[in-house]
């Protein structure tokens, strides 16, 4: 696969925002119409102001702080950011040619801040700071075995295991070879050369545009950096509208006490029905079949979590353009697939309460486990209780300290268990789907050689997927093919890195299995002032990814 990219410059990222999701702009006053440059007159009478320590460094690669880290990404380009749909666009790399667990990345004719030419070598220094860091970009290169500079414009990656979204991990900064160890008169530690939009002038502490930046001139010149050294005073510059915009992935569910306009900012956080298959009930996948059936996801997203979430319609973000075409979960109910499934383990009647009940009377009742802590979560979980009952399916919450919810998790102590995970940047759900994997709990054991079931659960996946590439899963057996085993998505997603299964067929299985229950995914929201025209497009890659084109309204 070969990708290219003639990068003049930056590609906005437009986002509209409406009060049924998040993904875009809502605003507390009127918006004037852009202007393409600030007027000479407009430009002194507005300032940019972003939060800032002091007392951290500026360094992507050792920054503790959360705003520093994101003023970082203002002066290091990576090779390659995420826009908003979760597709790769090229930034200092210019080619990108992935062939198995090889990767060529043919570098622009860049320059960093002080002039020199960013080179390979500079790339392969910069993926050895990203591995020894503590920060995000460690995960980012964790697929990378290897790396050299073929010449000073190509570097060669290998890879440990193929992987066809590859290109999505190379977003993390590069900084100039050796100049991470630069120190000023005083002996403090300068921050490292990038080739980033700005430049950091520490005397004054603003950012100022950066003459060599190969995107050409930016609407907003200089950046003024206000110190913030804690959380307290981080909220007071918030609350006094100091600050010219603020970024927040809201993990907390705390919306910060900003006043101006907002853009939601689509994420990767999955947030899910963790289930455990040794539990009598759900180890039936007739029963998780149900139990996803009866959701009403997009009630979920707007209610849990006041619209700063996307209902999941896969494990995958709805707004990835890879898998936006082949969803395989229902948003709203389906009562009949909830019926169907119910009804083929013995659950036909209900009892007086609504509920579902066997032969022997005995209701469907399961234990939600959930972390008290979170109130999002604690209030999905009231939601999934209700939405449940509706169906006929009984749901206890049992909400627990964030200790304990952990201890639980990793004990096996739960039927089903509200959690979120992160998704790396190449959507890779391996430890989400397979025994063992970092962020799996609950599955059952492999097994070399599966029965198929004699009657398959009734699902939502797209059985055509299955059929183009010869998989076969528990959704699409019939007759005779009944007789082969079960591919579990585990084994599905082992050869889709194999390349010996598309994505479509890993989306299938997944949705045959449910080795976990996907809700929703969560959205971050940046805020920003009024003066502002346009707001930064910001991306999971880069909460600045269209600064270039920002201006003051006149």
């Amino acid at each position: 696969m070969k990708l290219k990219a003639l990068a003049a410059g930056l590609l906005a990222a437009a986002l509209c925002f409406s009060a049924a999701g998040c993904g875009g702009d809502s605003e507390t006053e009127p918006v004037t119409s852009a202007a393409s440059s600030p007027a000479s007159g407009s430009a002194a009478a507005h300032t940019f102001t972003l939060a800032y320590s002091s007392t951290d460094t500026l360094n992507p690669y050792t920054a503790a702080t959360k705003s520093n880290q994101e003023i970082s990404q203002l002066l290091f380009d990576p090779l390659v950011k995420l826009d908003a749909n979760f597709e790769p666009v090229f930034v200092l790399a210019e080619t990108i040619t992935l062939d198995g667990t090889s990767c060529v990345i043919r570098l622009r004719d860049a320059q960093f801040s002080d002039g020199s030419q960013v080179t390979a070598e500079d790339v392969t220094y910069s993926i050895a700071r990203a591995r020894e860091s503590t920060t995000r970009y460690k995960t980012q290169v964790d697929n990378i075995r290897s790396a050299s500079a073929a010449n000073s414009s190509t570097v060669s990656l290998t890879l440990h295991k193929a992987d066809p979204y590859a290109v999505n991990l190379l977003d993390f900064p590069i900084i100039k070879q050796n100049s991470d160890s630069r120190t000023d008169a005083d002996n403090q530690a300068l921050p490292p050369i990038g080739s980033g939009r700005y430049t950091y002038d520490a005397e004054s502490q603003t950012l100022t545009a950066n003459p060599s930046y190969m995107g050409g001139s930016l609407n907003i010149s200089t950046i003024t950096l206000t110190d913030t050294p804690d959380d307290e005073a981080l909220e007071h510059a918030i609350e006094v509208g100091s600050l010219s915009m603020y970024y927040t992935d809201l993990s907390d569910n705390t919306l910060p006490k900003m006043t101006g306009k907002s853009q939601s900012v689509p994420l990767n956080n999955l947030v899910y029905l963790g289930v455990n298959f040794s539990d009598g009930l759900l180890s039936h996948p007739e029963v998780r079949q149900a139990v996803s059936a009866a959701l009403n996801r997009t009630v979920l997203a707007a209610s849990a979590y006041y619209d700063h979430a996307l209902p999941a319609s896969s494990p995958f973000p709805s707004v990835w353009s890879a898998a936006a075409a082949m969803d395989t979960l229902p948003l709203t109910p389906n009562t009949d697939q909830v019926v169907a499934n119910l009804e083929k383990i013995g659950y036909n009647t209900r009892d007086d309460d609504g509920f579902f009940v066997n032969a022997n009377g005995q209701r469907l009742s399961l234990q939600l486990l959930c972390n008290v802590d979170n109130s999002a979560r604690l209030n999905a979980a009231e939601r999934i209780k209700e939405q449940l009952a509706e169906a006929g399916i009984e749901i206890t919450v049992r909400s627990v300290n964030w200790e304990a919810y952990n201890a639980e998790i990793a004990a096996g102590s739960f039927d089903l268990y509200l959690g979120e995970v992160k998704l790396t940047n190449n959507m890779d759900i391996t430890q989400l789907v397979t025994y063992g994997g970092t962020a799996a709990f609950g599955l059952p054991a492999p097994v070399s050689s599966q029965p198929a079931a004699t009657s398959a659960p009734t699902s939502s996946a797209d059985t055509s997927a299955a059929a183009e590439s010869g998989t076969t899963t528990s959704a699409v057996t019939s007759g005779q093919e009944a007789q082969a085993p079960v591919l579990t998505t585990a084994d599905v997603v082992g050869r889709y890195y194999a390349g010996e299964a598309m994505l479509s067929d890993v989306m299938a299985a997944f949705a045959s299995e449910l080795p976990v229950i996907p809700l929703l995914h969560r959205c971050g929201q940046v805020t920003y002032s009024s003066e502002l025209a346009t707001g930064p497009g910001s991306t999971v890659s880069d909460i600045f990814f269209d600064i270039a084109s920002c201006s003051f309204a006149s």
